[in-house]
């Protein structure tokens, strides 16, 4: 019997160890552009809402009288938490540019990156950052919705929606008293039968 319960508790261990975590909410504020609260833009961009994918507007890049357009927010983040940023991108044009979704730790650094969108495409696509855990003392990351060019050029015209920024759940050290508590009386409980 006491074989049987060590496997169960060993069967339990490996089952809440190996569980994948689950993906908190968005963190950021206006994920949808709808009022572009929390977010700076920068170059060629602005809001519309001609073209959306939900909501009232998106946000708009372009390459006109610069190379690039970016929308950026930064957030707070823990260290040694995993992240992953995330939206949808359309575009009309690109003739000589590409767009993506980055983030830096802290603002600076190698940026994380999705893959690029190089090509005119005219369906909503989602796109995404790999998770990445952010370094022990990183206390914010610097999202970027981007659009550059090598040169200004009217052919080059993006639109993002939706973003995302999420942290992996990370279980709470009540949740792991309350599970280990239970496997020791669980223990202890076998033990009183075996006495008698």
């Amino acid at each position: 019997m006491k074989k049987f319960y060590f496997a169960t508790l060993v069967i339990m261990a490996v089952a809440l160890i190996s569980t994948p975590s689950t993906a908190s909410a968005n963190l950021l504020s206006d994920p949808g552009f709808e009022t572009g609260t929390g977010w700076s833009n920068w170059g060629d961009s602005n809001y519309v809402t001609e073209v959306k994918m939900s909501g009232a507007q998106s946000a708009h890049a372009w390459s006109w009288n610069y190379a690039d357009g970016k929308f950026e927010q930064t957030v707070d983040v823990t260290g040694g938490v995993a992240y992953k940023a995330s939206g949808y991108l359309k575009s009309a044009g690109l003739d000589t540019g590409s767009a993506w979704i980055q983030f830096q730790w802290d603002g600076a650094g190698t940026a994380v990156e999705s893959a690029k969108l190089t090509t005119a495409n005219t369906d909503w696509t989602y796109f995404e950052t790999p998770w990445t855990v952010a370094p022990d003392g990183a206390t914010t990351a610097k999202l970027g919705y981007v659009l550059v060019s090598p040169t200004s050029h009217s052919g080059n015209d993006v639109y993002f929606d939706n973003a995302n920024f999420d942290a992996q759940a990370v279980p709470e050290p009540a949740s792991m008293l309350l599970l280990g508590s239970g496997l020791v009386g669980l223990f202890g409980f076998n033990r009183k039968k075996s006495v008698k």
